[in-house]
């Protein structure tokens, strides 16, 4: 049995920023309103970064609706979801920081798990939480969503051997943002990435928490998943301008041999359709990457979305 966490314990916030999350905001806040932490120790900050839908709107019914903490705001002057991030730092209050995304959803004992583990593993760690892809149609996922699942990432894999973790499940105590300095707000993307690389640079070490998990979908169109391969290329260029000798970025990703190791060895899509299918995807991301990066090279500015 879990002994619930003492009054005395770390105040945490959640930090959300949203862009264009009218349509899946309320998935991810009425699973924090369900959360195994009592309510009085959390508190969820929602900024949003200039959205053309409804989410404004969405997060005010929520928070007359939810009996959470829920704090909104906006972040007008620059575009990305690292400024967004940055300006939720700023309005928060919490002992702990947890990060996450507006499409995700937090399982009931993220927060209390994740307070346990900075506890246990003490103020000179970051904590990277488990990480879950999810179909919106598992009884037939589109090929996307099968590539997202197979190859889109490993948060453990970040975490314990590369010492990083997305900010899809980010945790940290409150100094280490005073010691490391805030996300570099001009970075299109792999912004999460940079900051963890200063933090190693401030000896800051990471530690795996798989039982404080997020469920995050997977892409599941072929447009979804360019303007993503497009967006990370473009942070990846972005980095190696900040550090010309590149002793950050490391290498970008899987060879395609790698990923065919990977895609063949794969048991949830046993079918050769499907293998062929999530193939065809991977090509497909490899091609775009390559005029990704042909584009910026000829001057092109890397992308925000």
């Amino acid at each position: 049995m879990t002994v619930p966490l003492a009054s005395s314990e770390p105040f945490a916030s959640v930090i959300i920023p949203c862009f264009n999350a009218a349509s899946m905001i309320d998935r991810l806040l009425e699973s924090l309103q369900a959360q195994s932490l009592d309510k009085s120790r959390f508190e969820v900050i929602c900024i949003d970064n200039g959205s053309s839908d409804e989410t404004l709107e969405v997060l005010e019914k929520l928070r007359q609706r939810l009996s959470i903490d829920l704090k909104i705001g906006e972040e007008s002057g620059v575009v990305g979801s690292y400024a967004a991030r940055n300006k939720g730092i700023g309005l928060s209050s919490g002992d702990v920081l947890f990060f996450t995304d507006a499409d995700c959803v937090a399982d009931s004992v993220w927060l209390e798990h994740g307070i346990r583990a900075l506890l246990e593993f003490g103020r000179n760690t970051i904590c990277g939480g488990a990480v879950e892809l999810f179909s919106s149609s598992p009884d037939s996922p589109s090929a996307v969503e099968m590539f997202e699942m197979i190859l889109g990432f490993s948060q453990r894999r970040n975490v314990e051997e590369n010492g990083y973790s997305v900010t899809a499940n980010l945790m940290c105590w409150r100094e280490c943002l005073s010691e490391v300095g805030l996300f570099n707000s001009q970075l299109r993307s792999k912004g999460d990435f940079e900051w963890c690389s200063r933090a190693k640079e401030k000896q800051y070490v990471f530690s795996y928490v798989g039982s404080a998990m997020v469920f995050h979908p997977a892409r599941r169109t072929l447009g979804s998943i360019v303007t993503k391969t497009r967006r990370v290329t473009g942070g990846q260029r972005d980095i190696k301008k900040l550090d010309g000798n590149n002793t950050r970025l490391g290498r970008s990703g899987r060879s395609l041999t790698a990923q065919l190791r990977l895609v063949l060895s794969d048991r949830r899509f046993p079918k050769l359709r499907q293998k062929v299918a999530v193939l065809n995807v991977a090509c497909l991301v490899y091609v775009v990457k390559t005029f990704e990066k042909l584009r910026l090279y000829l001057g092109a500015r890397s992308e925000r979305r």
